[in-house]
């Protein structure tokens, strides 16, 4: 054993001595260098003879200078075809840096142009002093003490800019002013971006450019298109397109900078426009230039096309029905000193109730100008303003009053005044006796749901003229809750931005909790009414309101249209309560509009086609449109004569028809349209509601009668 461990510690001894001796470490150098030598022939190899197409490939697209050739964004059409928006053609001047050009070439082309074009056009302060410096140079630095002048460039070009007047600005003629103005459109994009100098230039300026387009190196003449509207309907849902001048939003250039997208494109700035800008905009054809020779890279596809659940007929005439009506009551009570006289706005809302599709959304302003009003379309505010809405949602207190166990089916209660020490009484509008849950619905009993809202907060029992000692606070949880997942306070899933959830009480109060339960509390929008319209119409279901059907590929030729993403109704939640409770509020609605004593009974009564809705009036403090210095609409609070703030009700209604096969869903609201303590007599909005449907459904018959589908209609 001790032999072997010797032996073995010689071996060892002696492969140390020969790794330190410096014939191995010449050896093993030879050896790495033979090998790194290998490395570099098999590389070479490799570029060379394997992979040599490839690698010439890659070098001409990353050494060759890389276009992209815009086209035509996609068409927006209705649920029937019609063309809401749509693209024309527009000749167009165009710019595209020519390699190894100098700036003050690119100057010269441009001083050249102003003579032979004009351009509208605005150049900022710090412009003009750009091109004063530039033109006038030795005045600009004679205004600069000398004594007192940076050495540094950059700090010495800005004393000249400060010291620079307005009077001195007055040296530049209007010809080097377009010039430099088509010099910084020239210079908008890098050398790889076609530059739009001037949009839908004439006849003649055309001739002119063609006819010296050898003095003018990198202009041409092009195509592009622009935005145009066929239809007559309020356009503030489509949105905006942005110009090329105005290129790419500075708030999400990195978004799109990211994406490809040149810094003068023309993208969506607002609503449809930029919520489907990854649709429409399509794909550019790509190309790269090789020796000037325009070697494209990948095809180009025109924009899809879009189609929306919106009916254009449709929306056309309720327009036309809803600023009639409000700037006809608000004129003529105007004159008469009338109840709905300071009415501003009104708002209506047609869905279906199965599928969340938006057949219509209309808003209308008045806006007081020079002592007339005029009526101006926005269809934005059925979806961005809230307004307290009143009793046409305590279909939805009822619905929770049964789903948490405080209100049974037939239910009867005592509608007579509610006194609670230290508060004011809470009372309905007249003292109806005894209610049950139906009759609450159709004479519209505050008292009933005051009294199921004080069983919710353990107050059940509670005793004339006493006061409230203790109270479960989650009631307001439990209401909020519930009213959420019927669409009242959360968002309905339209595809459009800023859409408001409406407001909600913040020092959630025992008096604002007695009162939330009766609609004037929390403030709702008409569009949020319509989705909670579909709960009450299809028992339960609650659909995303979607205003986007289709999307298609671009027709080429006499193709058809091909479908790549179809509409797909979605159920976002269902109330679950019993067909029992569900007749219950499905009578109540029926018997607001068919009763004598409903609140809706004296407009809806007799139309031919049965509807179930709710009528609903809350207070609110007035407010009115008017235009500023600015010349813009701006909202302010009216106030009477000693500075007070003015009172007023707001009008309300949702609803649905037919009553027992529902097509559609409709809301109105109608801000500001009584005043309180006077005889207000036809409700605006129930007028209102009433041509809506009428409107509906005198379409429907049209269309039905010229395809031949008598048997389709109802009598």
């Amino acid at each position: 054993m001790s032999r072997t461990v010797t032996e073995t510690k010689y071996l060892l001894k002696a492969i140390y001595k020969w790794f330190k001796s410096p014939v191995f470490r010449v050896h093993l150098l030879k050896i790495i260098a033979v090998l790194l030598f290998l490395t570099l022939i098999g590389a070479a190899y490799g570029v060379h003879i394997i992979y040599s197409n490839e690698y010439i490939a890659f070098r001409e697209i990353t050494t060759s200078t890389h276009l992209r050739r815009d086209v035509s964004r996609g068409q927006i059409v209705d649920r029937n075809g019609t063309v809401l928006v749509t693209n024309e053609s527009v000749p167009i001047i165009t710019f595209r840096h020519v390699p190894n050009t100098s700036v003050v070439s690119i100057r010269n082309v441009a001083i050249r142009l102003a003579e032979l074009i004009e351009l509208d056009f605005t150049l900022s302060a710090r412009d003009k002093r750009d091109l004063f410096i530039l033109l006038h140079f030795d005045v600009a630095r004679d205004l600069v003490p000398s004594d007192e002048r940076e050495s540094d460039n950059a700090l010495f070009n800005a004393q000249m800019i400060a010291a620079i007047e307005d009077e001195h600005l007055l040296l530049l003629t209007d010809t080097q002013k377009r010039a430099h103005a088509i010099f910084l459109r020239m210079n908008q994009g890098t050398g790889r971006v076609t530059n739009i100098i001037k949009e839908n230039p004439s006849d003649i300026e055309i001739a002119r450019i063609i006819e010296n387009l050898s003095d003018l190196p990198g202009i041409d003449i092009g195509m592009d298109w622009r935005r145009i509207y066929p239809s007559d309907m309020a356009r503030d849902f489509f949105g905006h397109v942005s110009s090329h001048q105005q290129g790419i939003p500075r708030d999400r250039e990195a978004y799109f900078l990211q994406r490809g997208y040149a810094p003068n494109a023309r993208v969506g700035t607002s609503q449809l426009e930029r919520v489907l800008q990854t649709e429409l905009a399509g794909f550019q054809y790509r190309y790269f230039l090789d020796d000037g020779e325009e070697i494209q890279l990948s095809e180009g596809m025109n924009g899809f096309d879009i189609s929306l659940n919106l009916d254009n007929e449709l929306q056309l005439r309720l327009e036309d029905i809803v600023s009639s009506l409000l700037l006809n009551e608000v004129t003529n009570h105007r004159r008469t000193r009338g109840p709905s006289r300071y009415a501003r706005s009104a708002y209506a809302v047609v869905t279906n109730p199965f599928t969340g599709a938006i057949y219509a959304m209309v808003g209308v302003n008045l806006i007081e100008e020079d002592g007339e009003l005029q009526a101006v379309m926005n269809p934005l505010g059925t979806f961005q303003n809230a307004y307290l809405v009143g009793s046409s949602i305590k279909g939805a207190t009822l619905m929770a009053g049964y789903f948490y166990g405080y209100t049974t089916v037939g239910e009867s209660r005592l509608d007579a005044p509610i006194n609670i020490q230290g508060s004011s009484p809470f009372l309905s509008w007249r003292n109806m006796g005894w209610v049950n849950d139906i009759h609450a619905l159709r004479e519209s009993s505050n008292v009933f749901f005051y009294r199921q809202t004080m069983a919710m907060t353990g107050n059940a029992n509670h005793q004339q003229n006493q006061g409230i000692r203790a109270w479960n606070p989650e009631a307001w949880d439990m209401y909020l809750d519930f009213f959420a997942n019927v669409g009242l306070g959360s968002r309905t899933g339209i595809e459009l931005p800023n859409e408001s959830t409406g407001f909600n009480s913040i020092t959630r109060e025992f008096h604002e909790l007695m009162n939330f339960g009766i609609g004037q509390t929390s403030s709702y929008t008409t569009m949020q009414l319509a989705q909670f319209g579909g709960v009450l119409a299809t028992q339960g279901m609650r659909m995303q309101l979607q205003l986007i059907e289709n999307i298609y590929l671009p027709v080429l030729g006499e193709q058809e249209p091909r479908l790549i993403r179809p509409f797909t109704p979605n159920l976002m939640n269902r109330i679950n309560l019993t067909d029992a409770q569900w007749n219950q509020i499905s009578e109540g609605h029926r018997q607001v509009v068919t009763h004598p004593n409903g609140t809706g009974h004296g407009i809806f009564n007799p139309m031919s086609i049965p509807v179930s809705g709710k009528t609903g009036t809350a207070e609110m403090n007035m407010t009115e449109i008017v235009i500023n210095d600015e010349g813009m609409p701006v909202l302010r609070h009216m106030r009477s004569a000693n500075g007070q703030p003015v009172q007023g009700l707001n009008r309300t209604f949702v609803g649905y028809a037919p009553r027992d096969n529902p097509e559609i869903v409709i809301s109105v609201i109608v801000p500001q349209s009584a005043l309180p303590g006077l005889n207000n007599g036809s409700s605006l909005v129930n007028i209102i509601a009433r041509d809506v449907v009428e409107a509906y459904f005198d379409l429907q018959l049209e269309r039905n009668l010229i395809e031949g589908k008598y048997d389709d209609v109802e009598n």
